[in-house]
């Protein structure tokens, strides 16, 4: 079915589980008072990939659907109690996870933060269940939400912060690194990463 735009001033808080089905095919453009844009997507329908394991489909979420496997391969472990970031109830964050029969095997969260000043989203709280690594899920993931976001009126940018033994999954999606190492308390060593979306 043809998608649904739907504009609303960027500084007016505004829920897309309020008005939304995360199952619905919906496009999203944020203006600010002086209308300029803020962030926009193209719409996010259903896709479905097929993996050895069998077929996943992947579709946008609410946050609360991605805690779970975010506590388990990203928390569990690490000085943190909660799986909760900051932002991840900021109206204009995207969650998306991949489900097989209804259990949720892969996730990202997309936030608002810009890049020297640019329009940016931030990658955060990517994970696979470890079950199903290895079958390519997380480049599905990230190339459906690349092509999402990648059209006139988007971010001009995607960075993330990634662990160190991350960093090669991101140079084959066509990241680069744009940072030396440093230190998140608590987790380890990182490097940035960043795509500039054409």
């Amino acid at each position: 079915s043809a998608g649904v735009l739907l504009i609303w001033p960027g500084d007016i808080p505004l829920r897309p589980k309020a008005f939304s089905n995360p199952r619905t095919r919906f496009s999203l453009v944020y203006k600010s008072r002086s209308g300029s844009h803020y962030c926009a997507m193209e719409p996010w329908s259903q896709q479905q990939v097929t993996t050895a394991k069998g077929p996943v489909l992947l579709r946008t979420a609410h946050a609360d659907e991605v805690y779970p496997l975010r506590m388990t391969v990203l928390i569990a472990g690490t000085d943190r109690a909660s799986p909760e970031f900051d932002g991840d109830d900021d109206p204009h964050s995207i969650h998306v996870l991949g489900e097989s029969a209804g259990t949720v095997v892969t996730i990202a969260s997309w936030m608002p933060n810009r890049w020297n000043g640019e329009p940016a989203l931030q990658l955060r709280g990517m994970a696979t269940a470890p079950d199903w690594q290895g079958l390519g899920l997380g480049s599905a993931l990230l190339h459906f939400c690349e092509q999402a976001l990648a059209h006139p009126g988007g971010p001009r940018y995607l960075w993330c912060n990634a662990r160190v033994n991350a960093v090669g999954f991101y140079l084959r999606q066509g990241w680069q690194p744009a940072s030396d190492p440093f230190e998140i308390p608590g987790v380890g060593p990182h490097y940035r990463m960043l795509k500039e979306l054409s």
